[in-house]
């Protein structure tokens, strides 16, 4: 546009340097040059009218955008600012641009910000960290203690004994997100076999279930017994074969039966 607008005064030059005509020729053209002229200045005009106010948008929506940054700059609220960041960092991508000098004057403004809330949290991190990396060595120590806990011999005193563990691990405080997961697993890992001994007691001295694996050990013998007599008496080989099969198969069921039960009486 710039270029087109600067060769119309060299046009109106050239005009004024063409030898002289009669104005009978002349009138016509000069109408039709002088309107060509007027419908580009008019265009002109209209586009850099239109430009100017792009501009003036993008200025403004740069603006607000600078002006939200620099009120989250010294933000605490370490998680959802960090997100807001990443939301005004879009807008901006998708915001019109402005002038040149206006850019680079918001972005360095905008970056400023941006860039004085991150700091501030890596430095509000690290120091943290270094804080609970001190409560490691006390929780490890803890692990210790609770992995050494007997399960087996008396799982209500293992929950006892855990109990108070756990409530100096609480007391020891947070540990860095690195360390986190791998000692509380281990300490998990201690909770769920005394919960495994708590079942198992529970399981073996329920005497509804007992009585139940002891009728069926019963039943399973009788069982037995009636084929192995049948199997003995019969007269077919065949027959006497089938009737054998099924009374192994019963004494294999009757073995399992027989462990289920003395687990109970244990």
């Amino acid at each position: 546009m710039e270029g087109d607008w600067r060769s119309v005064p060299r046009l109106l030059e050239e005009w004024k340097g063409l030898p002289a005509a009669p104005r009978s020729v002349t009138q016509p053209l000069w109408e039709r040059f002088s309107a060509a002229r007027s419908a580009f200045d008019k265009t002109r005009r209209h586009h850099f009218a239109s430009l100017d106010a792009q501009r003036a948008e993008a200025l403004g929506a740069k603006e607000a955008l600078v002006a939200e940054a620099e009120a989250l700059a010294t933000s605490t609220d370490w998680n959802a600012t960090a997100a807001t960041f990443r939301t005004l960092m879009e807008r901006w991508k998708a915001a019109p641009r402005g002038a040149r000098p206006d850019e680079q004057r918001l972005w360095g403004k905008f970056k400023g910000a941006q860039d004085a809330f991150f700091a501030a949290r890596s430095a509000a991190f690290n120091e943290r960290d270094a804080a609970q990396s001190q409560n490691v060595a006390a929780k490890l120590a803890l692990l210790e203690e609770a992995e050494a806990i007997n399960v087996d011999s008396d799982w209500k005193a293992a929950r006892k004994q855990l109990r108070g563990i756990q409530e100096r691990w609480e007391a020891a405080g947070q540990v860095p997100r690195a360390d986190r997961d791998k000692l509380e697993a281990r300490l998990h890992k201690v909770e769920d076999a005394i919960r495994r001994a708590q079942d198992n007691e529970h399981r073996r001295t329920d005497p509804e279930k007992s009585a139940r694996a002891s009728a069926t050990v019963e039943l399973l013998r009788a069982s037995v017994t009636d084929l192995e007599a049948q199997a003995a008496k019969a007269s077919d080989p065949k027959k006497a074969a089938e009737l054998q099969a099924a009374a192994d198969g019963r004494r294999e069921l009757l073995a399992a039966a027989e462990a289920a039960l003395a687990d109970f009486q244990a």
